[in-house]
């Protein structure tokens, strides 16, 4: 029963991340002052990729998600700056790749923005990234939607942090231990 639960939810949790992401994406389309063949030209592979897209295994290749992340974003103009590749680490590499989606929905959706800049670093003991947007900056205090709670839970499953910040842009960092209760993540 609890792991049928935990594929459930999981399952629920691509949904969200998979249809928020196309949501933003067909908003700003719509939202926007293009033509009306150019808005159906956008239109049209976002709506054919949608199914595909929350059919895809689960475990396909962080790579390949980012690859597809990025490519689905560009059709409304708005540009991922990744700085860094992923860890090799699969399984972080994984949690990035949905940080980086959910920030990049909420930026758009919230912030307008155009540009999303992530930065992946590492050292001895933790994996970090750093995401930061040129949309508009929030007002305070910010609250956490189901989007944000649920990038926190598979963060500190990992025994990691999520930290959000908002000084002259609106930034999600996050740090996963490359130990865990002493062995190895």
């Amino acid at each position: 029963t609890i792991q049928q639960e935990s594929e459930v939810l999981k399952m629920k949790t691509r949904v969200h991340d998979i249809l928020a992401q196309r949501l933003s994406i067909l908003s700003k389309i719509l939202d926007s002052d293009e033509e009306p063949e150019l808005v159906v030209s956008k239109l049209e592979p976002l709506l054919n990729d949608l199914s595909g897209a929350i059919a895809e295994p689960i475990d396909t290749s962080p790579d390949y998600l980012l690859d597809s992340m990025i490519s689905s974003f560009t059709l409304i103009g708005t540009r991922i700056h990744l700085k860094d590749p992923l860890p090799n680490n699969t399984e972080v590499a994984k949690l990035f790749t949905e940080v980086i989606r959910e920030s990049s929905t909420n930026a758009i959706r919230h912030g307008n923005a155009n540009n999303i800049f992530a930065s992946i670093s590492e050292d001895d003991c933790n994996y970090s990234l750093l995401i930061s947007n040129d949309g508009e900056i929030p007002e305070l205090p910010i609250s956490e939607g189901g989007g944000i709670t649920g990038m926190r839970s598979k963060i500190q499953d990992l025994g990691g942090e999520l930290a959000l910040d908002v000084v002259s842009s609106f930034t999600v960092r996050v740090r996963i231990p490359k130990y865990k209760d002493g062995d190895r993540i």
